[in-house]
């Protein structure tokens, strides 16, 4: 089974999350295959909040990991939830855009 298979999208992103934090501070290696998993499941999720996206993306781009699709996915959900975004999501997926200078 894929990493987070099973899980919904705010244990996604806590998961998400803390691995971004260990991998950056500790320079703990994350096998890429984990942050494909977690790709494919965010991408088949039937429901993602708004603060679930923020962290997600947050988690990508913090340790550089560009996921075009799960960008573009994030994208188009969050024109369908802006006004659920709070001021530091906006900032956090802000930020993980600019940083991965993706477009959407």
């Amino acid at each position: 089974a894929a990493f987070g298979e099973k899980m919904d999208s705010k244990s996604i992103a806590t998961a998400s999350h803390k691995m971004a934090k260990i991998s950056s501070k500790y320079r703990v290696y994350i096998d890429p295959a984990i942050w494909d998993g977690i790709q494919k499941n965010v991408l088949n999720l039937e429901k993602i909040d708004s603060r679930a996206m923020s962290n997600i993306v947050w988690a990508f781009a913090t340790v550089g990991n560009k996921a075009p699709a799960l960008f573009d996915h994030v994208a188009a959900e969050s024109m369908t939830q802006m006004k659920l975004f709070k001021p530091q999501g906006i900032s956090n997926t802000l930020w993980a855009y600019a940083s991965m200078r993706h477009s959407s």
